[in-house]
């Protein structure tokens, strides 16, 4: 009876591949296909179906596993079975391996597989960091401008907000409480990057990049592990941003990809026993944060020990202002469509908000529906912890997820290495030597509101939170408007990786780079009006898994040299700030919808 049932199984297998192949090598017809029907609509081969036997299932042993095969058909169909045979077709064994290790994947669909996980030691001296955060600026000039903006391209676009009201979004220059991390900034870490591959069904594969770095150092870490298991198991990995991509497979064979969400985490991670105070009045200025306030003053989230999800594009402030004039612009819209009979009624603030909220909400970033989330909060049960929404996880975790031999099987364990440390003559232009300035540890005040930290502080969030999007992990560029050494303006891209993986450090992304640097970042720093610019040189080496260096030169003065750990850049995200903080970016959103939108 085993012996039968076997066979049968491997019979059926030999028609499920066949099959599989016919319709993937050939395709199928339905023009033929609608045709013959209407020819054999009346007569008998209506009532029947023909399974065509290969010479390899036609022989005697097979002969009760074709009868039973032939059974299940009959059952399943409603028709009579009649059997045949076929010379053997030239079978391409490749596809055979690819289409049995597909159909493998099916007998488990929600099977997550760690397809990478890279570790990086953590650089050297970096800047210690102090709060800056976005402030909001609705003055009449502003107002103006946003509103000539709309007129013109009936939207957001950067470009617009640059040239009609550049002063509207700013960092601010009262972030002097230190942000206090454990064991400090210059405390030793591993930084890390994950791929992760989750088939959601047979349509449908979930991949998750993650980036992120370590609460302290695996003290026998030498870039050279034989096994993921010789590190510290209490060792936390703390999840810094995390992005969702769906891959999608068509009916005709064709894939597309969809991006679902970019998060960055945040949280307050101050210790228990030393400076809570200073952080207790720290608030969320995401967009929902600001419009929540507007319709009901005073209703802002303190930040908290629990994971708060902040869509990583917002990070970049002119993105951030772009959602929530966009979402203020459609919340009108629709608001004026629903009180369309009412010719003498006004649109009020309120009515506006109410309806902005509702979109706000929509689009509210959610790491629930993460599946690898999902199981980290089923190991944190399993150890007696409660966290609904965890943002580490530790070797055991990993091993007990995806396997031991998964894991040890994709880890790499390396030393970064640092690209600025070999000469580059691209980096040369200016008044001044700079092969090895974006290696000098004579760092520039963080806390200082200086016109050079601003640049640089606001220079890394616009340009990091496209990196991010793009999965571009490093890049070495310039960028100057400093009319002394240049005719034009000038940005160039000289280098380009990606952790995540090479298809991402491609000539179109690095293109790209450069473009966006020239036509959106260079004037977004210089203009500080609509009619004033400031000459800025600027050399940066960003990189997502390790330190990030910019230098910024003002009118041809000193250059000052900043330093960031990027792999910890969501403890300083500008998406926090003090509930007074709120309160006035509510305030000034208030008075733009006042001024444009409200009528």
């Amino acid at each position: 009876m085993f012996m039968k049932k076997n066979k049968i199984i491997k019979l059926a297998m030999g028609l499920l591949l066949g099959t599989t192949m016919t319709f993937g090598l050939f395709g199928c017809s339905s023009s033929s296909s609608e045709s013959d029907t209407a020819k054999n609509s009346n007569s008998k081969e209506n009532s029947t179906i023909t399974m065509v036997w290969y010479p390899n299932e036609s022989g005697g042993d097979l002969e009760d596993a074709r009868n039973e095969v032939g059974k299940v058909v009959e059952k399943a169909t409603g028709k009579e079975l009649e059997e045949t045979n076929q010379k053997s077709p030239k079978i391409n064994f490749k596809e055979i391996k690819q289409i049995a290790n597909e159909f493998l994947k099916m007998e488990k669909p929600n099977k997550m597989i760690l397809e990478k996980l890279v570790l990086y030691r953590k650089p050297s001296k970096v800047n210690d960091m102090y709060r800056k955060t976005f402030k909001l600026s609705t003055d009449r000039s502003s107002i103006s401008g946003v509103e000539n903006m709309l007129n013109r391209f009936n939207k957001f676009t950067e470009i617009g907000l640059i040239s009609n009201a550049p002063d509207i979004i700013k960092l601010s220059t009262d972030g002097t409480v230190p942000i206090k991390v454990e064991n400090g900034w210059n405390q030793d870490r591993l930084s890390f990057i994950m791929s992760i591959s989750s088939k959601v069904s047979d349509s449908k594969t979930e991949f998750y990049f993650l980036t992120g770095y370590t609460n302290k150092f695996e003290d026998r870490f030498t870039g050279e592990y034989s096994s993921i298991r010789q590190m510290d198991p209490t060792m936390k990995f703390i999840i810094n941003s995390m992005t969702t991509i769906e891959e999608l497979r068509h009916a005709n064979g064709e894939m597309s990809y969809k991006y679902v969400d970019e998060i960055t985490l945040v949280k307050n991670n101050s210790s228990e026993n030393s400076y809570d105070d200073l952080f207790s009045n720290e608030c969320l200025i995401r967009p929902i944060d600001v419009i929540t306030n507007v319709s009901d003053f005073q209703l802002y989230k303190t930040l908290s020990k629990e994971v708060t999800e902040v869509n990583r594009s917002n990070i970049n402030p002119l993105n951030y202002i772009g959602s929530l004039i966009n979402n203020i612009q459609s919340g009108a819209i629709i608001t004026k469509e629903s009180n369309r009979n009412y010719d003498d009624a006004e649109l009020s603030t309120n009515e506006v908000v109410s309806t902005v909220l509702t979109i706000a909400e929509q689009e509210d970033a959610t790491i629930t529906k993460n599946r690898f989330i999902l199981e980290l909060i089923k190991q944190k049960s399993i150890r007696d912890e409660y966290d609904a929404k965890p943002d580490n996880f530790n070797v055991t975790d990993l091993l007990n997820i995806f396997g031991v031999a998964n894991v040890d099987s994709v880890t790499k364990m390396l030393l970064l290495t640092d690209m600025t440390r070999e000469k580059n003559s691209a980096v040369e232009y200016a008044n001044y030597s700079v092969s090895n300035i974006l290696l000098d540890n004579d760092l520039g005040n963080n806390l200082q509101p200086s016109i050079e930290n601003l640049i640089a502080m606001e220079f890394y969030y616009i340009v990091s939170t496209e990196m991010f999007s793009k999965k571009i992990t490093k890049a070495i560029m310039t960028l100057s408007n400093h009319r002394n050494f240049h005719s034009v303006d000038k940005a160039e891209t000289h280098k380009i990786e990606s952790g995540f993986h090479q298809f991402f450090a491609s000539v179109k992304n690095s293109v790209y780079l450069d473009t966006y640097l020239k036509n959106i970042v260079l004037p977004k720093l210089t203009k500080h009006n609509t009619s004033n610019q400031i000459s800025v040189n600027i050399i940066a080496d960003i990189d997502l898994l390790g330190k990030s260096s910019v230098v910024v030169t003002v009118e041809g003065g000193y250059p000052n040299v900043f330093r960031y750990n990027s792999t910890m850049d969501n403890t300083f995200t500008p998406m926090v700030t003090t509930a007074q903080g709120v309160n006035n970016a509510s305030a000034e959103i208030a008075t733009l919808i006042d001024g444009i939108f409200a009528n």
